[in-house]
């Protein structure tokens, strides 16, 4: 049932309008009536008809104004415009209006019959295109993100023609921009006779669902579950976003033991800048992980730290060699010496201890104490100074360190060893 509205200054018209045929029959339902084009226009926007019947001449506003103004609000909104004689040049101004039909007074029922009959079919096939358009365009919506694997897919295994490239991108790349790209492989950790091929799918379904959880306010990344592994795409503005790729990536696997309880590893390839060498970043990921899963459990390794090992030993030493130099630096971290040596922080926390049996932070700790102690019985410097010559800001937290370390204050040290 279609909606209709009738528009006319004097109420005896529309009343006679709405008489003349049978509204019901031919599928159409008189909801609306006004008797000018401004109180018209107002009630238009609030029942939302599907066809608007109006006369020319009215007060205020008339049909024609009216017309052109409903169109701007409702361009769906058929309009027939009806009128005496004497308003017949009108009908081109109309016609321009995108009017469906231009009827004449005095109005005749079979006419009107006849224009609403025509105005039905029109109506009909509008409204099955449009019905086949919404299910055609919810089920590309609902299919998008499938669409998008594929295409990702696509790139990691590099069959996509470098021609088609920037077509299928404009399609199905939304969000894939960046002006670098890498690989993340996250991938379940365990003994193969432990587990069968359906709790296998539901772990890697379940650790792919963590990682899109995590990683669901970061627009450049793109989680998909592929040949039992979970995928994960980094699009990056800038380089320096591999690093905070690297640490998302070592958090999923670390929250996969503590939430799921399965062991994982992930292996992060090589940055790239375009999308062609994508499937590059894939194959150094796969070699990362491969190194992984021999050596760590529950951490992420990159591409690059995998270089790094065979000079794992060197790496170490050239670790100690910068803490050695710049420990009076208040700003030395992990994530400098990292971006110095070109590894990553998680891997290389984990070589550093496994080499020297401390921390970054405890063997930063254990020189800044040991240059401490040394200026506290070889010079005359207070405390507070000596805080700032080994790299400590604030004073309090100075003592506070040494206090753990030794038992006692900086100043009863000095105390107990003058004595």
């Amino acid at each position: 049932m279609y909606n209709v509205m009738l528009v006319d200054d004097e109420e005896e018209v529309r009343v006679a309008i709405e008489k003349k045929i049978n509204w019901e029959e031919l599928g159409f339902k008189v909801v609306a009536s006004a008797e000018n084009g401004s109180d018209a226009l107002e009630k238009a926007l609030d029942c939302q008809p599907d066809v608007v019947m109006t006369d020319i001449n009215m007060p205020f506003m008339n049909g024609l104004e009216f017309s052109k103004q409903l169109k701007a609000e409702l361009p769906a909104t058929k309009v027939v415009i009806f009128s005496g004689y004497d308003e017949f040049d009108y009908a081109k101004e109309a016609i321009e209006l995108s009017a469906e039909e231009y009827i004449l007074k005095p109005i005749d029922a079979d006419e009107l019959h006849h224009v609403f009959a025509r105005i039905k079919v029109r109506l009909d096939d509008e409204f099955d295109k449009r019905r086949n358009f919404q299910i055609l365009e919810k089920y590309y919506q609902e299919s998008f993100p499938l669409f998008r694997e594929q295409f990702i897919i696509g790139l990691i295994e590099g069959h996509i023609e470098s021609e088609r490239l920037k077509e299928i991108s404009a399609e199905y790349g939304e969000g894939i921009r960046g002006n670098f790209y890498a690989v993340g492989i996250i991938k379940l950790s365990f003994d193969e006779s432990q587990l069968n091929a359906d709790s296998k799918r539901l772990l890697s379904v379940s650790l792919n669902q963590l990682a899109k959880e995590r990683l669901s306010t970061k627009k450049n990344y793109h989680c998909l579950n592929y040949l039992g592994d979970v995928i994960v795409l980094g699009c990056f503005e800038d380089k320096e976003e591999y690093n905070e790729f690297e640490l998302e990536l070592d958090q999923i696997c670390k929250l996969s033991k503590k939430l799921l309880d399965i062991k994982t590893i992930a292996g992060i390839g090589a940055q790239v800048p375009v999308l062609e060498e994508i499937s590059e970043s894939y194959k150094t990921a796969k070699d990362a992980s491969t190194y992984c899963s021999l050596y760590f459990e529950n951490q992420a390794v990159s591409i690059k730290d995998l270089e790094a090992k065979a000079n794992a030993n060197n790496l170490v030493e050239k670790a100690k060699d910068y803490i050695s130099e710049h420990y009076k630096d208040s700003q030395l971290s992990v994530d400098r010496l990292c971006n110095v040596l070109n590894v990553s922080p998680n891997y290389f926390s984990t070589l550093f201890k496994k080499n020297t049996g401390l921390s970054f932070v405890n063997y930063l700790t254990n020189i800044r104490m040991e240059k401490a102690v040394w200026l506290l019985e070889h010079t005359d410097e207070k405390a507070y100074m000596i805080a700032g010559m080994i790299g400590y800001d604030e004073p309090n937290y100075f003592s506070y360190v040494f206090k753990k370390a030794y038992g006692i204050s900086p100043s009863k040290y000095r105390q107990k060893k003058d004595n």
